[in-house]
């Protein structure tokens, strides 16, 4: 997918596209194969994959218009918070459980039009900034040698290595209304009760103006030390932003796809194990690896959870009496129930707590997904990455699935801009888990308190 101007590459460098095309040539394709390759089309513009409508406000962004909510037809629009990490890892054990219950209560004050998506992005430190916010300024005095050598410190401990990855975490909050004034009223209010919930856990939300979510689009999909130039509202009338965050091209794999210079994967949960690991989120990202995490989260209107649950646990019973009436046909009762231990007893087990909590613990139900998107310099390593990745997750009883064909569904659903509801089929990968409100809380996105402050001093 090209722009609509096109762009050139970087003098002297080959695209990722290009790369790939030679490690491609080098294997042994059948005529099939070509055929295949000859058959595939481009869909659209780089510009048009970028997948929001327009900005709306400063802060506020249309991302799809017309969409069938129930028995309404409404827009989407979102709102991104710049979060502080909180420091839940040196906390004991009581005030973890605390913390979680706190995070808990914050998912509960969202309902069926509002949807929330959690995101983590693990990129490398804007040269720009770092030097801005913690090099020491030269005073042309005697002290400059020391300056210095203090400056080459922090540069080689923070800027090189692992240490050269910074995680930043946000919130996007997705509202479904008939007119942005509807959504803006809806937003507001989510925003009041959200800074209240939040203030309790330890950190603040901070509101990201238009320009610097094109600022965090643009860092995700292109250079983060290119230099980005602040759009005007002319430019955002004539939707001129997304220039600043369109990569060259895009190109569309079965399990990869390509941008500039970059190869990317798109990886989701598949299964989960019987519990959750609280610290999965900082499993992954102590990996140290470029890399966007997004938990997507819907929430169901709570009457039609437990209808939902309740048609669900009478058509298990029902499975359960016919088994039971097979059973005996066979045996005449001279073996065991074949029931005993299966999984449909566990399921309908599970199924009775998750209604208990709906009725008695004022949870909510949820439709969770959890997608990663991985960025590499070349396929080779994007393929090692996904094997480590793989291997962490398997020891956390998780599966993941490559998104076989569903690359660019994926990188919709994993962009930090709230494709998060549902509902959305064209712009969200349709793979979600049924949990509560608590189990979900349980993916805890907090690790430890920012260090890098202005003017600081490493020791």
């Amino acid at each position: 997918m090209g722009l609509l101007k096109k762009k050139t590459a970087v003098s002297g460098e080959m695209t990722a596209k290009d790369r790939d095309k030679l490690r491609k040539a080098d294997g042994k394709k059948s005529k099939k194969d070509k055929a295949k390759v000859k058959q595939k089309k481009i869909k659209r513009t780089t510009f048009d994959t970028i997948p929001y409508k327009r900005f709306v406000s400063n802060y506020v962004m249309l991302l799809n218009e017309q969409v069938h909510c129930g028995k309404e037809v409404l827009n989407l629009y979102s709102k991104t918070y710049l979060i502080a990490d909180v420091n839940y890892t040196a906390l004991t054990k009581t005030e973890q459980y605390a913390l979680l219950q706190q995070y808990a209560a914050m998912l509960n004050l969202f309902n069926e039009k509002a949807s929330l998506q959690i995101s983590l992005v693990n990129a490398s430190v804007n040269q720009e900034e770092f030097k801005s916010k913690l090099l020491l300024a030269l005073n042309g005095d005697k002290y400059d040698n020391l300056r210095k050598e203090f400056n080459s410190v922090l540069e080689e401990k923070i800027m090189g290595g692992q240490h050269g990855l910074q995680c930043r975490k946000y919130l996007t909050v997705t509202v479904a209304a008939i007119s942005y004034d509807a959504a803006n009223s809806l937003l507001y209010s989510l925003e009041t009760q959200l800074n209240a919930a939040l203030k309790k856990i330890g950190t603040a939300p901070i509101a990201l103006t238009a320009n610097e979510r094109v600022r965090l689009l643009a860092d995700i999909m292109c250079d983060v030390n290119r230099e980005f130039t602040p759009c005007s509202q002319a430019e955002f009338d004539r939707q001129a932003e997304k220039y600043q965050c369109c990569p060259d091209y895009f190109e569309f794999e079965r399990d990869y796809f390509m941008f500039n210079d970059k190869y990317a994967r798109i990886v989701y949960f598949k299964k989960f194990g019987n519990s959750i690991d609280d610290e999965i989120y900082k499993k992954i990202i102590d990996l140290n690896k470029t890399m966007v995490i997004s938990e997507n989260v819907q929430f169901i209107e709570p009457d039609a959870a437990i209808r939902m649950v309740s048609r669900k646990m009478t058509d298990m019973k029902q499975e359960e009496i016919q088994r039971s009436k097979f059973s005996a046909k066979v045996s005449a009762g001279t073996v065991a129930n074949p029931l005993e231990g299966s999984e449909l007893l566990r399921n309908i087990a599970e199924a009775n707590e998750l209604l208990d909590k709906l009725r008695n613990e004022d949870e909510k139900m949820t439709l969770a997904q959890f997608i990663i998107m991985l960025t590499a310099d070349s396929y080779e390593e994007l393929e090692k990455d996904t094997k480590i990745l793989e291997t962490t997750l398997r020891v956390m009883h998780i599966e993941i699935s490559k998104a076989p064909n569903q690359q660019e569904e994926g990188f919709d659903s994993v962009l930090p801009i709230g494709n998060s509801a549902s509902i959305d089929k064209d712009q969200n990968i349709q793979v979600r888990r049924t949990l509560t409100t608590s189990s979900t809380a349980g993916f805890c996105p907090f690790n430890t308190g920012e260090l890098m402050h202005e003017g600081g001093l490493y020791y």
